[in-house]
């Protein structure tokens, strides 16, 4: 499988092809590209290649939204990526969700000829349709803002020794999550 830089993922879109399912990656600069697969094989490759347990994620995730089905998944301080149906199951079992950038994204509207859809823009100009509504999409950003606040508060909120001690499971997530909320107040302070 294509190496995927995390950092620059905008978008992880389903997409029927006719040699089966694939994975359109949409990057923050507007590349576009496809991988063979799933979205569900692409998203647990792209979790173990970057040492992050994506079941722990998603349980995380549950517990701060209270979503069962189809949680935020924080990835990364700059990948928080948040659900939208994109495509009508061709065969059952088969994902009609994608996922988006958090902040890759920049607002979503009404689709002006489906009002029942909505169209997704993100800041490097593309646009996703979703066949959510707009305030159904709303609900999901909110959601994935509310993980992204979970995560920041325990970081700020507990020592590594006392997170460790109380969770150890999530030593790896927790170092990975200080050194991206290192990375960047760094990049925050260069822009200054």
């Amino acid at each position: 499988m294509k190496h995927v830089c995390l950092n620059q993922i905008a978008g992880v879109l389903p997409h029927y092809s006719s040699g089966g399912d694939e994975t359109i990656i949409i990057t923050k600069s507007g590349d576009t590209y496809t991988v063979p697969g799933s979205m569900r094989c692409f998203l647990n490759h792209l979790a173990k290649e970057n040492g992050i347990n994506l079941d722990a994620v998603k349980n995380i995730s549950r517990r701060i939204t209270h979503h069962k089905l189809m949680p935020p998944l924080y990835l990364a301080s700059d990948v928080v990526l948040f659900p939208a149906k994109i495509r009508r199951s061709a065969v059952p079992g088969d994902s009609c969700n994608g996922y988006i950038n958090l902040f890759s994204f920049d607002c979503v509207e009404a689709d002006p000829q489906q009002p029942d859809q909505s169209i997704i823009m993100l800041d490097n100009g593309q646009t996703i349709t979703s066949l959510w509504t707009a305030a159904t999409v709303k609900e999901h950003i909110f959601a994935a803002e509310n993980v992204l606040n979970g995560y920041l508060d325990r970081i700020s909120g507990c020592s590594e020794p006392v997170l460790l001690a109380i969770l150890p499971e999530y030593h790896a997530m927790f170092t990975q999550l200080m050194a991206d909320f290192i990375r960047l107040i760094a990049l925050l302070l260069r822009k200054k």
